[in-house]
């Protein structure tokens, strides 16, 4: 199933876009579609409209898997060893940051503008994004500043996060000028954004991430897309394995959340103190700003065994709570647990790189303690701080 994580509130692919072009299957028919990426089993298209479509490659014609073998070739030769199968080494050894800088190269170049099908091709060092309105170059190099901060804090975040793109080359965004498009292409309604995990692909509004049209042109706020965009991007480059039950429940959107309410400024992002800006946006709601959760200093939830085992599609009656207390656990762990050197919550993230899920790799993060004894720990420290976690049962 197709895992999609939407932008809620204010929140909210791979080498140079392949063209639209004719695929024809064993018996001769026939759709326009791009290609985004395959295994061995299976290549994922993209039709016209923005939707996904995956075909078995088995009954793709000569022609195709012709031209499918010469794309994997490509992809090869350009990395050989950073593929979705073939992940960098996590880097759990490395010290916790105080403060991370980007250190890209700052260039971005412009890879295809063609007004007439509407396709507006930029990339920096690891991204590339591809919108359907011309973009300016201030504009572009605003978006790259984000997209290379935050690549450069998550990898520098000692929790594993070495996500590489489908194909191996630069992760992919799409951009769109309008709501109504982006709805039309694929993104779900009443949605402000979405990662598709299949395809490993962010699509999202311009109007989602601080772009207003002024004049014939655009202007970037930075300080509402330095809340928006990091938290997608994040999703990008946090690896498959932690998309299993004891994890995608919790802290897929807690790590997103963390990143994107970590101080950012003019490309660094401070980590060392971090944690009243964490409470103030899961407690508040700042008009300002129009970012926050706004669920208080009283969180009534679920019991914790209950809450870490869910599954993504699970319903849950409050989202805006499903997402601070995400990052309020994710926090815990990374600064209050144990000695706040977030040792167990690396222990429990090595185990689902090793193939553990559920209780099994859960048991690494309990460490020993019963799940009453972890309740009583996660909110004796947030009470510290201010917050009353009483979790039920």
């Amino acid at each position: 199933m197709r895992l999609m994580l939407l932008i809620f509130c204010c929140l909210c692919a791979c080498a140079f876009a392949e063209p639209i072009r004719v695929w024809t299957d064993d018996q001769g028919r026939t759709v326009e579609a791009r290609y985004l990426s395959s295994d061995d089993s299976v290549v994922v298209l993209q039709l016209e409209d923005g939707r996904e479509s995956r075909f078995p490659i088995a009954k793709l014609s000569p022609e195709d898997l012709t031209y499918l073998q010469k794309i994997r070739g490509a992809q090869t030769e350009h990395d050989p060893t950073k593929t979705a199968q073939n992940l960098p080494a996590p880097n759990f050894q490395s010290d916790w940051p105080a403060t991370v800088k980007n250190a890209s190269s700052g260039e971005v170049t412009t890879v295809l503008e063609d007004a007439e099908k509407g396709e507006f091709i930029y990339e920096s060092d690891h991204y590339q994004f591809i919108s359907d309105v011309r973009l300016a170059q201030s504009l572009v190099k605003g978006f790259a500043t984000v997209f290379e901060s935050t690549h450069a804090f998550c990898r520098a975040l000692p929790l594993g996060l070495n996500q590489v793109p489908a194909n191996g080359r630069k992760h992919q965004i799409f951009l769109f000028e309008k709501v109504k498009t982006y709805w039309k292409k694929g993104g779900p309604l009443n949605s402000l954004g979405v990662y598709l995990s299949d395809s490993k692909i962010i699509m999202v509004p311009l109007t989602s991430l601080g772009v207003k049209k002024v004049g014939s042109g655009y202007m970037l706020n930075l300080d509402e897309c330095s809340k928006t965009l990091p938290h997608e991007l994040t999703h990008q480059l946090t690896p498959d394995p932690y998309y299993e039950i004891g994890s995608v429940g919790w802290f897929i959107e807690g790590i997103a959340e963390y990143v994107a309410t970590t101080p950012y400024r003019s490309g660094t992002f401070m980590a060392a103190s971090n944690v009243d800006e964490i409470i103030d946006y899961a407690t508040a709601f700042d008009r300002d700003s129009m970012v926050g959760r706004n669920v208080g200093e009283v969180i009534q939830m679920p019991p914790l065994e209950q809450f870490l085992m869910r599954n993504y599609q699970d319903p849950y009656p409050d989202m805006n709570q499903l997402y601070a207390v995400s990052l309020l656990l994710t926090t815990y762990f990374i600064k209050m647990d144990g000695e706040g050197d977030g040792r167990r919550l690396q222990a429990f993230l090595k185990a689902l790189h090793a193939g553990k899920k559920g209780q099994e790799a859960l048991d690494f993060l309990l460490d020993g303690r019963s799940y009453g004894q972890l309740e009583q720990d996660v909110a004796k420290a947030w009470k510290s701080k201010g917050i009353r976690i009483f979790f039920a049962g």
